[in-house]
């Protein structure tokens, strides 16, 4: 019966968008060109979910109305009751926490402009991060002064991770952006704590005055000539030529490297697995790091997504299908953009990875980092990394 309701629920959600778009890359491929997703000005008409499905899909619900899986195939029905269902059970605070990260997960996509004020109130201090997390997630559909204002009010006490999660949503607008970057120009935000790769999407919303104040703030940060590429590797390599420890270097590695790379499994693939790349080839490994968009592997392309709504994200695709997209970030998080959403999806030329991983760390830390992956590449293939 599940099987079956899962099903239901994929064809409604296929049947609710313009099929075209899908291209080779999600029939007959992992990967196909982003052409093939260019969105049309186009909609199909479809007749209404007839009366004796829906009377069976609410039959279904009803079973188990608090079931997510029920819950979205009810909504995608048009079961207007499921959806409110939805909202009152988020609100009710004797829900537990687990709970409420699966209902703010069906309004990632279900959610409307009423539910807003009920998921504000899980972003206040004190919620479970993952709680606010969900939250945020949920609240980056809509755009919205009162939204803006109630992440920035709590965002001094925020996690650094809610930090970060808050600062994406938060820049993925014009809007949104322009009233944060203010507060960093009136020195009321800490521009230090915004790392570049978050600061160069601002570029994506071609904004003169945005891009004026990133400018004031943070200087140039768009990818360095490849003269300077080649001197930064040098320079490394310099530095390379006085040992480390391999033991400091396996922390480092799970603290920079892990969340994107896999080594001897240990750590996610969002990138490349490392336990079958060219490790032991110091020349090799640094252009990889210093310059990851000199070369990127099909599978690692990554792509600028906007939606109708004027957000912007970027990622790998990690799914796909007639329904919706899956983006899969830098850090490890995955959005899923409705296909009815999307208003442009292209290539990007520059690498998910960041250039500048390596400027955080000392040099010290830097060979112990090396001689880490290097002792580990001994026992590898020596395979070229290529992003």
């Amino acid at each position: 019966l599940r099987s079956m309701i899962a099903a239901l629920n994929l064809g409604l959600a296929e049947r609710a968008t313009v099929l075209g778009g899908i291209g080779p890359g999600g029939l007959y491929s992992e990967f196909g060109s982003s052409d093939a997703f260019k969105q049309k000005n186009k909609s199909r008409q479809y007749e209404p979910v007839t009366s004796e499905l829906r009377d069976t899909i609410v039959e279904f619900w009803k079973v188990s109305r608090s079931d997510p899986l029920r819950m979205k195939v009810a909504i995608r029905a048009g079961v207007r009751a499921a959806y409110d269902h939805l909202v009152a059970t988020l609100s009710n605070p004797r829900v537990d926490a687990g709970a409420r990260v699966v209902l703010l997960g069906l309004l990632v996509s279900f959610g409307e402009k009423d539910c807003v004020p009920v998921v504000l109130g899980s972003i206040e201090p004190g919620e479970p991060e993952a709680v606010q997390a969900a939250a945020i997630d949920v609240l980056q559909r809509f755009e919205s002064t009162e939204i803006t204002e109630r992440l920035l009010a709590v965002y001094p006490e925020m996690s650094p991770t809610l930090r970060s999660v808050t600062r994406t949503a938060l820049l993925s607008r014009p809007t949104s952006a322009r009233v944060f970057l203010n507060l960093v120009d009136a020195k009321e935000l800490d521009a230090q704590e915004i790392p570049i790769d978050q600061l160069r999407r601002i570029a994506l919303h071609e904004d003169e005055e945005l891009d004026r104040l990133v400018s004031k703030h943070w200087g140039k940060i768009q990818a360095a000539t490849p003269e300077e590429k080649l001197a930064t590797m040098r320079r490394y390599d310099n530095d390379l030529k006085t040992s480390g420890d391999a033991g400091r270097g396996k922390e480092l590695f799970t603290k920079h490297c892990a969340s994107c790379h896999r080594l001897f499994g240990e750590g996610n693939q969002v990138g490349p697995d490392l336990t079958d790349t060219n490790l032991t080839d110091r020349t090799v490994l640094l252009r990889n790091i210093v310059d990851p968009s000199a070369i990127i592997r099909r599978e690692y392309m990554n792509y600028i997504l906007a939606t109708s709504s004027g957000r912007v994200l970027t990622g790998l695709i990690a799914e796909q299908n007639a329904a919706s997209l899956t983006l899969l970030d830098a850090e490890n998080k995955r959005t899923t953009i409705p296909r009815g959403e999307i208003a442009e999806l292209r290539e990007s030329l520059v690498s998910l990875m960041p250039e500048n991983l390596l400027d955080t760390l000392a040099p010290q830390e830097i060979r112990d980092l090396f001689s880490y992956l290097q002792s580990q590449g001994s026992k590898s293939p020596s395979v070229d990394l290529g992003r």
